[in-house]
């Protein structure tokens, strides 16, 4: 079977830092994401450990548990 890697960039944060959030436009982006990738059978999402990573793809994960 073959799989469908999508590969994403993290959504709008307030800096470059490792632990920098996600902005309010941010959070707004990762709750689109989440929208735009619902029904696609995502199996398993691996992120870094940044936090603005881990918080753009937060909301799928909740979705897809």
């Amino acid at each position: 079977m073959l799989k469908t890697l999508y590969i994403l960039h993290h959504c709008q944060a307030v800096g470059q830092e490792p632990n920098a959030p996600l902005t309010s436009e941010g959070n707004l982006q990762a709750i689109a994401l989440t929208n735009l990738l619902f029904g696609f059978g995502i199996e398993r999402v691996i992120f870094s450990a940044f936090t603005r990573a881990y918080q753009s793809i937060a909301p799928i994960g909740s979705v897809h548990k």
